[in-house]
């Protein structure tokens, strides 16, 4: 069976566009990759930038606890420091008492040594 001219150009044809065909899908099909590829990039990073927040929240967290426990424990020392001053103030009350009955029970004395005295200068 030898072919004619023209059957030979039908051949060529249904050959071109079968290549032809077979190129567009190709590239549908390496579209399609493209397009999934970026998607799945997209998706990554999403997940990543959500990874992130998540983290800086916790670390948001961890630091608003660090602080408030640094703010009771500073709480709690300037209370003792007041308790302590009160208990110093009140020891120097105590002792300013102490010394002024001291003072006043040695000035009794001395009053009296100084009747006495007038008392025997009398006689």
């Amino acid at each position: 069976a030898i072919e004619g001219p023209k059957q030979t150009e039908e051949k060529l044809n249904k050959e071109e566009k079968k290549a032809e065909e077979k190129a567009k899908k190709e590239e549908e099909k390496s579209r399609e990759a493209k397009k999934k590829s970026e998607e799945k990039a997209r998706e990554e990073d999403k997940k990543s930038q959500e990874k992130v927040k998540e983290e800086a929240k916790k670390t948001e967290e961890k630091v608003k606890k660090e602080g408030e426990k640094l703010r009771e424990e500073a709480k709690k020392a300037e209370e003792q420091a007041r308790e302590e001053d009160k208990k110093s103030q009140e020891k120097v009350k105590e002792e300013a008492k102490k010394t002024e009955e001291k003072v006043k029970k040695e000035g009794e004395k001395l009053r009296e040594e100084a009747k006495k005295a007038e008392e025997q200068k009398d006689h």
